[in-house]
């Protein structure tokens, strides 16, 4: 009940409502609350900020004052009344409640860890020459076991290489010094930027870093002291976890003039909560001394789930729809969006000779090597699933098992968007009792549980992130509809939805496992690519342009950043200040996102992005888009699973049932479809240029079907089967001859 305390006072209903009210329902409050006015006989009114929180309601002839009041309750809301009208709805106090003690609560958890961190630093007394060597030695002896092959270091020598390292221990006596606020930042997973001669962009470090860095400087001097010489051959070793993290630069340790801390940065590789990155230049930019560090993981997922449940109790009794939504879910969210997926890119060279030019023009292969594999569904799941703005998700798992868990009480739950998939995953399969799914729910997702009066109240512990995960089911229903009825999706479609939604989609979301379960070709292909941070805020960016503004991009002309409105200018700033990869110095030949960097604690001030852009986006910025076209045929298996290949990959396909023996990607290798239609594909490439030669490159496709008939391929037009049998020969050419290559690359989105 404690939990609720807070909220009890704005919860309660202006006046008493004597009717009764019945219901089992899980949906929007928007839409509850348009059921409940029939019951309650008034005019039930929700404010647009609070619509679209998810209430699971069950109860059975409750007063019906004491039913709003309980929704209000668990969505940290308020009643007013309005001339004969109750409206629900949430003012700023109420949301800077939520945000406070989120804030709070997040960091008393990286304080308390700091801390114990703190106490063994100072456990351990001075750090010494003697105490470097030591280290040295530890850490290259667990390096020889990894690199031999002979041992794995445990998960602990791990952390404690890490704690050891000076980069860490100069990490930690900064966070010591800092407010809550700001530890809060590090737990929230939000790129922040603190130095000691803060930009606009940046924050100002606490009193004590200068000093801090310098015992980092002196700590890092000894242990590169005490460090062998490297390998006579060159040979460069990156450990991620906790070896060689700290690194001395050119810069003069006498010369200390800037340092930078970066919380929530992981060196343009991927962002990950509690990643802090340290880095000192003297007076000249040049990096004297840089560092990492990571908190342990914070994630309630990594606690043990599995105490003793009641002798009595019964299982969950789930209905059929459900069992099957659960199993869809989690075969939908078992891969895809932000997994990694196996690529094979294959040189392949027209010319028979290495001297002589090549005959025709050397192409790259590049195949996925995970197949698309279709998700069985009843009529009766597809049509829920194709309607979640009708059927909400909520309403199978998260509804059922909530229904379980309250036994005979009345139950009144907000749930976030985010729970839905998680549930059904831990749902599916073997029966689960009660208590096991509470305790998944409150160690796992972190909810709060309280009784109070004949009801069984929930609400997730971190309501003001949850409220900020929200998936638009209208919009994503169009988006389903359009996939289940085209077999594909355009760019356009994808912008719509990105338009009304900010929150990228994710394999642990509904939003990505719907569109995994109605098609997986289509969503493989046209959602997972663009479902990272940076690309997602491009296609959403591109959604909120204009028809003029579009045409602007398409004539090859400049969209100046000047003439954007406030929301479009919002999304490219957080794409230059948020995305994990950010801008870098971009050149013709720059690939997506200006190339990949690997800084691995090694980024100097100078390339900090809050350094080069220190005002935020410049008024003079703008966005260029030019476009390219590729032919692709879409191939269809005989089990209904689609796939767009490009001509090259088809004749790869070919080539390797002529040859066994060729480079494949796993036991089963890639297998050509049973039937055929050609296609296309528009790549567009948009460049957000914010200084000279710096800025952001992404690449967003849009694949184009024809409305023809599946055929066998020896049905195909004829110039598309010419060319694929010209790239098939100079595969048979290229690998008779060594031309060819293949190498695996790295995953792509």
């Amino acid at each position: 009940m404690k939990a609720f305390a807070s909220f009890l006072l704005c919860s309660s209903v202006p006046f008493s409502l004597a009717q009764t009210i019945t219901t089992s329902s899980a949906m929007p409050v928007g839409r509850l609350l348009e059921d409940l006015s029939k019951q309650s006989g008034r005019h039930l009114q929700c404010a647009p900020k609070v619509k679209d929180d998810v209430v699971v309601l069950s109860c059975k002839d409750a007063q019906a004052d004491d039913v709003l009041a309980r929704i209000a309750t668990v969505l940290h809301a308020q009643w007013t009344r309005s001339g004969e009208n109750l409206v629900l709805s949430r003012d700023s106090n109420l949301v800077n409640a939520d945000l406070k003690a989120e804030t709070a609560a997040a960091a008393a958890r990286v304080r308390a860890e700091v801390t114990s961190l703190i106490t063994k630093m100072e456990a351990e007394g001075a750090f010494t020459p003697e105490k470097a060597k030591k280290i040295v030695q530890g850490n290259e002896k667990a390096m020889e076991a990894i690199m031999s092959g002979t041992g794995r270091a445990p998960a602990q020598q791990f952390q404690t290489n890490m704690l050891n390292s000076a980069g860490s221990r100069a990490i930690v006596r900064m966070l010591a010094s800092m407010s809550d606020r700001d530890l809060a930042q590090l737990a929230a997973g939000r790129r922040t930027v603190y130095s000691n001669r803060p930009s606009r962009m940046q924050m100002p470090l606490p009193g004590n870093a200068f000093e801090a860095a310098k015992t980092f400087v002196r700590e890092q001097q000894m242990i590169a002291a005490a460090t062998p010489p490297p390998p006579s051959t060159g040979e460069q070793r990156i450990v991620i976890g906790g070896f060689a993290d700290s690194h001395l630069g050119e810069g003069d340790p006498k010369d200390i003039s800037t340092v930078m801390l970066v919380m929530n940065d992981n060196g343009g590789f991927m962002r990950s909560n509690g990643s802090v990155r340290l880095v000192i230049a003297d007076s000249k930019g040049r990096t004297v001394c840089s560092g990492g560090f990571a908190l342990p993981s914070q994630n309630a997922m990594t606690q043990t789930i599995g105490s003793k449940a009641p002798a009595d109790e019964q299982a969950i009794s789930l209905s059929p729809l459900t069992k099957e939504f659960d199993h869809a879910m989690a075969l939908a969210s078992g891969g895809g969006a932000g997994g990694q997926r196996r690529v094979m890119a294959l040189a392949v060279s027209g010319s028979s000779t290495s001297a002589a030019p090549p005959a025709s023009p050397s192409f790259v292969v590049r195949l996925d090597g995970e197949k698309s594999v279709p998700i069985p569904l009843s009529e009766d799941l597809r049509k829920a699933l194709l309607s979640p703005q009708t059927v909400d998700p909520t309403s199978f798992s998260v509804k059922e098992g909530l229904a379980a868990l309250a036994g005979a009480t009345n139950l009144c739950a907000h749930v976030p968007d985010g729970a839905v998939v998680p549930v059904a995953r831990f749902l599916d399969g073997e029966s689960k009792k009660p208590s096991a799914l509470r305790q998944f729910l409150e160690k796992a997702q972190g909810w709060s549980f309280s009784q109070d009066g004949g009801w069984t109240l929930s609400q997730p512990t971190s309501a003001w992130s949850a409220r900020n995960q929200h998936v638009a089911r209208v919009a994503l229903a169009n988006l389903l509809q359009t996939e289940s009825r085209k077999k594909a999706l355009s760019l356009s479609d994808l912008a719509a939805f990105a338009a009304a939604q900010p929150k990228a989609p994710a394999s642990s979301d509904f939003d990505y496992a719907y569109a995994k379960a109605i098609d997986s070709a289509v969503a493989d292909e046209a959602l997972s690519p663009v479902s990272g941070e940076g690309e997602w805020l491009f296609v959403r960016f591109y959604g909120l342009l204009s028809p003029a503004q579009r045409q602007v991009l398409a004539s090859n002309a400049r969209l100046e950043l000047r003439n954007l409105t406030p929301d479009q200018a919002a999304v490219l700033s957080e794409e230059v200040f948020q995305s994990p990869d950010g801008p870098s110095t971009m050149g013709p030949q720059s690939g997506p996102g200006g190339g990949m960097r690997f800084t691995f604690a090694g980024q100097s001030v100078t390339e900090e992005r809050t350094f080069q852009l220190p005002n935020g986006l410049p008024s003079n910025g703008y966005v260029t888009m030019r476009g390219g076209s590729q032919n692709l045929i879409q191939g269809k298996d005989a089990d209904g699973g689609m796939k767009s290949l490009s001509p090259e990959a088809i004749a790869f396909q070919k080539y390797q049932q002529e040859n066994p023996s060729a480079p494949s990607f796993g036991p089963d290798g890639p297998t050509l479809p049973n039937f055929f239609r050609p296609a296309s594909q528009n790549t567009y490439t948009m460049d957000l240029l914010v200084g000279e030669n710096y800025g952001i490159r992404r690449q967003l496709q849009d694949t184009s079907i024809a409305n023809g008939e599946f055929v066998t391929y020896d049905r195909l037009p004829k110039d598309v089967k010419d060319n694929i049998e010209q790239k098939l020969q100079m595969l048979r050419e290229g690998m008779r001859n060594g031309g060819g290559r293949g190498r695996t690359v790295p995953p792509q989105n």
